[in-house]
């Protein structure tokens, strides 16, 4: 999966780990936050996935990045305030974590939606999905910064979101909202 911070380097993780498996024909599945389709550079670092030959989906919720190469080795790669720093990461050969890496990433895939070019905005599904996840993860009474974080933008781009649904809901309140999301069968 690809992160923003992959995507606003002057070389892109993602673009660095695929391009030879792209140049050798290899086939390469890449999935990552719906919230990176509304970002002018992740559309053209996308875009060029795309072109390459990759298979790019977006999902709702955003985890850490991965990559899983053909089932034998997985690479994670070095998080802010790793020792490590921003470069680097760790690969992963032992084969019950490569597995298990590999199942989440079919489990997420299923669920993504597609990115075709760089076209601007969410697109199919994408927009309906996020509005979803963020409604739900509102009922379940997480506080915005980890709802934030868990649909990978930023504490300002949530609160912009929320006051769309709030707004797209005539809610006066995040409890309103709720209340009325639940009504129009909108969350569990």
């Amino acid at each position: 999966m690809l992160s923003a911070r992959e995507v606003r380097g002057s070389r892109p993780l993602a673009l660095e780990l695929l391009a030879d498996p792209l140049r050798n024909r290899v086939g390469v599945r890449v999935l990552c936050p719906h919230t990176l389709r509304g970002d002018a550079v992740a559309r053209s670092v996308l875009s060029r996935l795309v072109a390459g030959g990759a298979e790019v989906r977006t999902c709702t919720e955003a985890f850490d990045p991965v990559v899983v190469f053909d089932g034998q080795a997985a690479f994670l790669p070095a998080q802010e305030g790793d020792e490590a720093g921003e470069e680097g990461g760790s690969l992963a050969y032992e084969r019950h974590l490569v597995g298990f890496l590999g199942r989440m990433f079919e489990r997420l895939w299923e669920s993504g939606s597609p990115v075709e070019g760089a076209a601007p905005g969410y697109g199919g599904d994408a927009l309906g999905d996020l509005k979803s996840t963020i409604l739900q993860l509102l009922a379940s009474g997480l506080k915005d910064e980890v709802i934030a974080r868990r649909v990978g933008m930023s504490s300002r781009t949530f609160r912009r979101h929320l006051a769309a649904l709030m707004h797209e809901l005539g809610a006066g309140s995040r409890f309103q909202a709720g209340v009325r999301a639940a009504h129009l069968g909108l969350v569990n």
